[in-house]
C-alpha cells in the first residue's frame, strides 16, 4: 500500500509528515523513542534523511520533507510491549508501505507498533552486530534493529530490539524451538542467523552478525531553503554544523528519553559543538526546529 500526498501549484514546496506512534496496547510508548525517515531512491538506496523524537503522547513531526518516496519507521526504546515497526505495520523494509510525497503541506502517518510476543519461557540469548569496515578493530553497530523470528511462524517476528552502544542485542522469555535472527537495514539484504534452543534455560552460542556500513557519514538537511550540514557522524567528540545561507539560530541536543543535554544560542553560519563529555549512545540534534539523529562513540 502507498500513501499519496497530492499538490496544487499554490501550495508550498515542502511537506510536513506528522502523526502518532502507538504501542500494541494502543498507548504511546511509555519509555519514549523516535521516528526515522528513509528516502527511497531510484538506485535502490535508502538513506536516512530525518529523525524526530516522540513526544509525551507519542506524537512526532518531520518538517521540510521534499517530494519523493519514503519509508517511515517508529522505534520505541526499552519497551516490553512493542518492537520497531514501519508504516503499514511491517517490521522489515522489504515489505514496508511507501509514503509518496508530491506536495501537500501536511500528511498524517500513524504507526501501531507490532507487539512483542512473550511465550513464557525461561531461555534467553544475546549477540553482537558489527559494521563491515577495513579497520582492524571491530566497529559496533549501534541503534540497529534486530528481530527474532520463530521458524514455525515466519509471518511475524516474536521480538524486536535495538542494539546498544556496544552493538549488543538480547532476547528473553523464550521456549525451546528453532528461530532465526535478522537485522533490518534499509536497502541491504542482511541474511539470517539460525538459532536453536533445545531445552529450557539453555545457553545458546550466537555468531556475530556483520552488516554493511551506510556510506553517508555526514547529515544534510534543508531548513528555510538553507542546506545545513552536520559532520562527522558518528563522532567521538566534536560536531561541526555548517549552514549554506542563513545563520544557525539555536542548537539543542536531546538524549533518547527526550531530556535536553545541551543548548546553544549560536547566530552563526558555522558552529562547533563539543560533546566529548557525553556518554556513548544515540542523541538528537535540533537545529532551527529540525531534528537529526547523531551517534556519540
Amino acid at each position: 500500500m502507498i500513501a499519496f500526498v497530492n499538490k496544487t501549484k499554490a501550495q508550498e514546496e515542502y511537506t510536513t509528515i506528522s502523526g502518532h506512534v502507538l504501542e500494541a496496547t494502543m498507548l504511546p510508548p511509555y519509555s519514549g523513542g523516535y521516528v526515522s525517515l528513509y528516502l527511497v531512491t531510484p538506485t535502490g538506496q535508502y538513506p536516512l534523511v530525518d529523525t524526530a523524537i516522540l513526544g509525551p503522547e507519542g506524537g512526532y513531526t518531520l518538517n521540510n520533507v521534499k517530494n519523493g518516496r519514503y519509508l517511515v519507521k517508529a522505534v520505541p526504546l526499552y519497551s516490553y510491549y512493542s518492537m520497531p515497526t514501519y508504516y503499514g505495520d511491517k517490521e522489515f523494509w522489504e515489505t514496508a508501505d511507501v509514503v509518496q510525497v508530491v506536495g501537500d503541506p501536511v500528511v498524517n502517518v500513524d504507526i501501531i507498533c507490532t507487539p512483542i510476543i512473550s511465550s513464557g519461557g525461561i531461555s534467553s540469548f544475546s549477540g553482537y552486530v558489527f559494521y563491515d569496515t577495513d579497520l582492524k578493530a571491530k566497529e559496533p553497530a549501534e541503534g540497529v534493529n534486530v528481530y527474532l523470528v520463530k521458524k514455525s511462524d515466519i509471518i511475524k517476528p516474536v521480538q524486536g530490539v535495538t542494539t546498544g552502544g556496544d552493538g549488543k542485542y538480547m532476547f528473553g522469555g523464550l521456549v525451546p524451538g528453532e528461530y532465526y535472527v535478522k537485522v533490518d537495514l534499509p536497502g541491504f539484504t542482511t541474511g539470517k542467523i539460525d538459532v536453536e534452543i533445545k531445552s529450557d534455560g539453555e545457553e545458546v552460542p550466537v555468531p556475530e552478525i556483520t552488516i554493511p556500513k551506510p556510506p553517508v557519514l555526514d547529515i544534510k538537511t534543508i531548513t528555510n531553503n538553507s542546506i545545513i550540514t552536520v559532520f562527522p557522524n558518528p563522532t567521538t567528540g566534536k560536531l561541526f554544523v555548517q549552514s549554506s545561507m542563513f545563520k544557525v539560530q539555536s542548537v539543542e541536543i536531546y538524549d533518547v528519553m527526550g531530556k535536553m543535554q545541551k543548548s546553544i544560542k549560536a547566530e552563526e553560519q558555522n558552529v562547533v559543538i563539543d560533546i566529548s563529555g557525553f556518554s556513548n549512545g544515540i542523541y538528537f540534534l535540533k537545529i532551527n526546529n529540525k531534528t537529526l539523529k547523531i551517534i556519540k562513540q
